[in-house]
């Protein structure tokens, strides 16, 4: 028995599991678990920074938002500060980042975006103070495919038009950015499939010059759309809001719904 109790004691059980079944472990816990994790053994230290860790999807947005709030992303970013290192190394690998959470009268700017991980491939920047200038870095991340800018009322189309640069960008909402007027029409990315113009000021003879191969399009609010205009849109529409569109009836609408039997449409404009 002695002698049992010897060799258990010499054995150390936090050597027992594999790299492997430690990083399915660590891949259950959330980010302030994982750091406590990581201060318990060096060789979990070192695997709970490993590349082939899932983290969740919202990880990104947490310490981005914290960030901002705290007015501290640029010590985030500085590769110099130690104490920020291990927040630096999961948002560098984040795939989606959104402003969810933060405050509504945060300002974002061209050195914060020019600041994001180049990873990125979803963002929603869902906040009013965006100016064209700010947007501009956008244009060098080429692996974003979906890009929210709704409520950013400062943006023109000139901002839009710097994202024809994003090869596989397939969705964008541009929902109550008041001044896109349809100017930035002709300058899309070919590869969108989902647009969003919800309470901008869209004119008829511009909808001619959408992405031919748009499946989805929210046209809500959009008080200068007529008949005429729905005519013009792509063939390749599968999806169509025209939520209180003012300058076309319901019994417009429900003409074109029949001679387009191939796209759900969506619509009301009866608010007696």
């Amino acid at each position: 028995m002695e002698i049992s109790r010897n060799l258990s004691s010499s054995i150390n059980y936090l050597d027992v599991l594999s790299d492997e079944m430690v990083i399915q472990i660590l891949d259950y816990l959330d980010f302030p678990e994982l750091c406590q994790c990581s201060m318990v053994y060096k060789k979990w230290s070192v695997l709970s920074e490993d590349e082939t860790l899932s983290y969740p999807e919202t990880l990104g947005s947490k310490i981005f938002v914290k960030a901002l709030k705290n007015n501290c992303f640029e010590e985030l970013v500085n590769e110099k500060n130690e104490s920020f290192r291990r927040r630096r190394l999961f948002f560098s690998r984040a795939k989606k980042i959104s402003t969810k959470g933060a405050p509504y009268d945060i300002k974002i700017t061209g050195a914060v975006l020019n600041a994001l991980p180049g990873s990125v491939e979803r963002l929603s920047l869902n906040v009013p103070y965006l100016s064209d200038k700010g947007v501009v870095p956008l244009s060098s991340f080429t692996e974003l495919r979906r890009l929210s800018l709704s409520v950013c009322t400062e943006l023109t189309n000139k901002a839009v038009i710097a994202l024809n640069r994003l090869p596989h960008l397939e969705s964008l909402s541009l929902k109550m950015a008041y001044k896109i007027n349809g100017g930035c029409f002709p300058f899309l990315p070919r590869s969108l499939k989902k647009f969003d113009v919800s309470h901008c000021t869209i004119k008829d003879h511009m909808v001619k010059f959408l992405p031919k191969g748009l499946e989805s399009l929210q046209l809500n609010y959009c008080q200068g759309i007529t008949i005429v205009g729905l005519r013009n849109l792509p063939e390749s529409l599968r999806y169509l809001g025209l939520m209180t569109c003012w300058e076309i009836s319901s019994e417009e609408a429900g003409v074109f719904a029949d001679e387009r039997p191939d796209l759900k449409l969506s619509y009301f404009f009866d608010f007696s």
